[in-house]
């Protein structure tokens, strides 16, 4: 029987819970922009793996926190009145079938180092562990979260060109959420919900930021892997890449990484000739 959780869970929480919810808070701190319901379910889902490996000495604050809360939501019932508010409706459990959108880059880091580090330090607990990683994540280079930054965005691309039908879903629950869209204010009254602003049109003069190494490395193996195996689908030939990529020796990956720190310096240089540009030229405008 599969065990299921959401962040509206009702008190008493199980050791289990108690477990999932530390460990999501240190996630929320440390990716604090990330879509909260995501992350609960992939720490969640971490979580349970976890919780089979982890000794019950280990367990034994988990289960304090149980029994705790127990005691404590018994108190409480106890004490209510007889007249009590309606409790807000919680979220739906989520549908099995759905598609799950791709780990982040975080967790992607997370996936491709947590064994290791649990063989180096065999007497680290797995809270310890999370911890580590993300702190040895904070503490990495933009040019050494690249290689990850580029299989989330890849593996997101393949999401959406494959489950076109949840980005639909997702805009029209975003649409229903502010009003069912715009509309024209009518004169002698009623209110009107304002359109969403436009972006911008791109500057086509504005320096264009080069791709990561991972990136350039899938430019270049893409076409030769897939000549080489005529049957393999897109994706196949993505994760094929991506573990070639992730066994390679930091002396193989060390072209493709020179060459992104080249490029990524003489793009600093004119993004900067190009705001100063631009700064300069809003100047004249105004004094005009």
């Amino acid at each position: 029987m599969s065990v299921t959780a959401s962040l509206t869970d009702p008190h008493p929480w199980s050791a289990l819970r108690w477990f999932t919810d530390i460990v999501y808070s240190e996630m929320l701190h440390d990716h604090p922009d990330a879509d909260k319901e995501d992350l609960f379910n992939k720490s969640f889902i971490k979580c349970q793996e976890w919780w089979l490996k982890i000794t019950d000495e280990q367990k034994k604050r988990f289960v304090g926190y149980e029994e705790k809360d127990k005691s404590l939501s018994k108190s409480s019932t106890s004490k209510k009145s007889k007249k009590t508010t309606p409790s807000k409706k919680s979220k739906a459990p989520r549908d099995p079938s759905k598609p799950k959108p791709p780990n982040t880059s975080f967790f992607q880091f997370c996936n491709s180092k947590r064994q290791q580090v649990k063989d180096a330090n065999p007497e680290m607990s797995v809270t310890d562990i999370s911890k580590k990683l993300s702190h040895d994540w904070h503490a990495m280079s933009e040019v050494e979260k690249q290689p990850y930054v580029d299989i989330y965005k890849r593996e997101m691309a393949i999401f959406k060109e494959n489950n076109p039908s949840e980005l639909k879903t997702k805009r029209s629950s975003s649409t229903s959420k502010t009003g069912g869209g715009s509309s024209t204010a009518k004169s002698g009254g009623g209110s009107s919900t304002p359109a969403p602003k436009s972006k911008a049109p791109k500057d086509p003069n504005k320096p264009k930021q080069p791709i990561g190494a991972y990136m350039k490395f899938l430019n270049e193996k893409r076409r030769p892997c897939k000549e080489a195996n005529p049957d393999m689908s897109g994706n196949d030939i993505m994760e094929t890449l991506r573990k070639e990529w992730e066994s390679m020796s930091d002396k193989k990956k060390k072209p493709y990484l020179d060459e992104y720190q080249s490029q990524m310096a003489t793009y600093k240089k004119l993004l900067e000739a190009y705001n100063k540009e631009k700064k300069e030229n809003g100047h004249k405008n105004n004094e005009a």
